[in-house]
């Protein structure tokens, strides 16, 4: 009996164009799927929404299975929209953006690259946009962890109506990242602490022992568009099994200033004495 293998599909976009100069984007995407040349199209399943966002990373990921025999008759077509509606269902009600497609053997020739394709969008548009397609082999853990990831923003860093949030992203390779948390965003000053989230290791990993990065973002209390505060690049294995105090480095800016706190963006353990650290993570795992 011939293999089954699972790849795992993510998207993001960038330029996707304002479909008037009043409204905003407010993407998600409609991935179907083709197999045998017949022209039927069968959904897959839909992205979250990203509200007023033209280059959108999801975090949404899609299970496509194939084998040797039939992975190239299997074809893939992303509909990107922008969400007018609440309705959930019924995709007319929702402006259409654009679309692109691509075989899975050609997705996963390219896993070390993506692949980014030239949006096809509505007649006598001239704006250029892409849909970026990257794949990743899935592999299903035996006994995959729930795990609990509490953070929250040192004293030092309190100012007053800014606004914050965290991304979590795997490698899937060269300077490549897939999006695979997403946290709320809070507003710093009423509270530095997020709410708890219950991560699954499957989908923090796909089964694979890559790096992961945890990047901050923040905003000013009348600033729109957020700026990323710095990263840290661990493996969750790292992370988990780290002792209590192992600070882990900031790589880009968390703190312009003169380091205080020498950098640090990650401490398994908050109750550490001396100086409060910039940003706190403590996990476990049930």
């Amino acid at each position: 009996m011939e293999e089954r293998r699972i790849l795992e599909v993510s998207v993001l976009a960038r330029g996707l164009p304002k479909l008037d100069m009043f409204s905003r984007t407010n993407p998600f995407v409609v991935v179907f799927k083709s197999e045998g040349g017949g022209g039927v199209w069968k959904e897959v399943g839909r992205t979250e929404t990203i509200a007023d966002e033209q280059d959108p990373r999801f975090v949404e990921k899609f299970l496509v299975a194939f084998t040797l025999r039939n992975v190239r008759s299997i074809v893939l077509r992303f509909d990107f929209f922008s969400r007018t509606s609440k309705n959930t269902n019924d995709l007319s009600a929702h402006n259409f953006v654009g679309t692109v497609q691509c075989q899975l053997a050609e997705l996963i020739e390219t896993l070390d690259q993506g692949m980014a394709l030239r949006l096809q969008t509505k007649q006598n548009r001239t704006e250029v946009a892409f849909g970026i397609i990257q794949g990743e082999l899935f592999r299903q853990l035996e006994n995959p962890r729930g795990i609990i990831f509490n953070a929250e923003f040192g004293r030092i860093f309190h100012v007053a109506g800014s606004r914050a949030y965290y991304e979590i992203s795997r490698s899937i390779g060269p300077r490549r990242w897939a999006l695979v948390h997403r946290s709320e965003t809070i507003r710093l000053g009423k509270t530095s602490k997020f709410e708890h989230s219950v991560l699954d290791e499957q989908e923090l990993t796909a089964g694979n022992q890559k790096h992961l990065r945890l990047e901050v973002f923040t905003a000013g209390r009348f600033q729109k568009n957020f700026d990323s505060q710095g990263s840290a690049v661990f493996r969750l294995e790292e992370l988990m099994s780290a002792t209590p105090g192992r600070i882990f480095k900031c790589v880009d800016r968390l703190d312009t200033r003169p380091a205080v706190s020498d950098r640090q963006v990650m401490l398994f353990d908050a109750n550490q004495e001396g100086p409060a650290p910039r940003f706190n993570v403590r996990l476990q795992n049930f």
